[in-house]
């Protein structure tokens, strides 16, 4: 399915086998799609591309994506649009929620897992040509995001790609983001992680990390981040990789030990640890859609 919907419903629709389920070109405005099922795609589940606003996606399945499952790809503009209370397993390539650009977007209610290659669970970046850096306020709140991250190859990274990444790779990104009430579990590298030139106005606020196969955060550029009631257990290797000098870490407090750990910075990179924690997965959003 391709094309501009604006004040438009899709709703209770099986796509399977597709290069994409639906890639969305803009302008348009109001599309709200639900209850839809995508698996099996040689790319993207769903691309919001090119000047969507105020378009939703909720309580959907995704499986077996080539490429994101879900992203909004902000070229030329667009934004106040939503991802909530869907599931994405196994994407093979790239990440399971995806902004790219964008004013105001929100991620909330999600359940992402098994992540596999070239990204992580949840991804903000200023990225791709075209695209309108990220503005406004951003939200990534209450996702649940298991076994994500990987090594990105494709980058020629000798170190892993966080479970929730930012990436400031076409400009510095300013706009503010407000990460809250999400749960990491078992990430494969660091659930959180910074790279790029500058990524400043990111708040991290009542989070729960639960096994890290690294550190719980990994910082690979200049910015600022204000961490509070964020705890983390089972950490591979520690509290804080960062490997710069221009990167500012305001403990907010609640977090316990791991913000107030020296912060190293490994080389060779270190190969994960999993270790084990007596803490068993939170149970899932009652809301989001099971696997069949």
């Amino acid at each position: 399915m391709g094309g501009a919907y604006s004040n438009s419903t899709f709703t209770n629709l099986w796509i399977e086998h597709s290069k994409c389920g639906m890639w969305l070109d803009g302008p348009f405005d109001k599309l709200t799609i639900s209850n839809v099922r995508i698996r099996n795609q040689q790319a993207d589940g769903i691309n919001f591309h090119r000047q969507v606003t105020n378009s939703t996606v909720t309580q959907s399945f995704f499986r077996n994506t080539g490429d994101d499952a879900l992203a909004m790809w902000n070229e030329g503009g667009g934004g106040f649009n939503t991802f909530s209370f869907n599931r994405v397993e196994i994407p093979v390539l790239a990440n399971g929620i995806a902004i790219y650009g964008g004013e105001s977007n929100v991620v909330t209610d999600n359940y992402v897992a098994d992540q596999q290659a070239e990204g992580g669970g949840v991804h903000v970046g200023n990225r791709f040509p075209g695209s309108k850096p990220i503005s406004g306020t951003t939200v990534i709140a209450r996702n649940v995001i298991v076994r994500a991250g990987s090594q990105d190859y494709y980058n020629s990274w000798n170190f892993g790609t966080g479970a929730l990444w930012f990436y400031a790779l076409d400009a510095e990104m300013t706009g503010a983001i407000n990460v809250e009430d999400n749960s990491f579990i078992d990430s494969n590298y660091e659930p959180i992680h910074f790279i790029g030139s500058s990524v400043t106005n990111v708040t991290l606020n009542r989070n729960q990390i639960i096994g890290a196969g690294t550190y719980a955060m990994e910082i690979r550029c200049a910015g600022a981040v204000t961490i509070s009631n964020t705890t983390a257990i089972g950490l591979g290797h520690g509290g804080i990789l960062n490997c710069r000098t221009d990167f500012a870490i305001t403990d907010g407090g609640g977090n316990g030990s791991w913000t107030t750990q020296p912060p190293v910075c490994p080389d060779p990179y270190p190969t994960p640890i999993y270790v084990s924690v007596a803490s068993s997965e939170p149970e899932q959003l009652s809301a989001v859609p099971t696997s069949k």
